[in-house]
């Protein structure tokens, strides 16, 4: 099994992380107790975002998913009702027939 799209992965991340790391050294940075001898930077803030928003880059794109159909009988044991909720909004037709919103 390759693990070369796994090793760029991690190379990019600790590129981008060593770039976040340097500008902070460089510039200083402020620092928060999140407990006792449990420091938080600004720098460690940066770095969690630019790690979670590259996930978010990286997933796939859903019209790109394959679907399998899979059929499921209900049965009427694992239906539950508790509320029904009706929702309405007013609509009408105009004279060439158009539906418009009456709201």
């Amino acid at each position: 099994m390759s693990y070369e799209r796994e090793l760029s992965v991690a190379r990019e991340a600790a590129r981008e992380a060593g770039a976040i790391l340097r500008r902070h050294y460089e510039h200083g940075t402020e620092a928060w107790e999140k407990s006792a001898d449990n420091p938080v930077t600004l720098a460690d803030l940066e770095a969690d975002f630019e790690r979670e928003s590259r996930q978010l880059r990286d997933e796939p794109d859903p019209s790109a998913l394959e679907v399998e159909e899979y059929p499921v009988q209900p049965r009427k044991s694992d239906t539950d009702v508790e509320r029904v909720v009706l929702v309405w909004t007013p609509w009408g037709a105009d004279k060439s027939g158009i539906a418009e919103r009456l709201f």
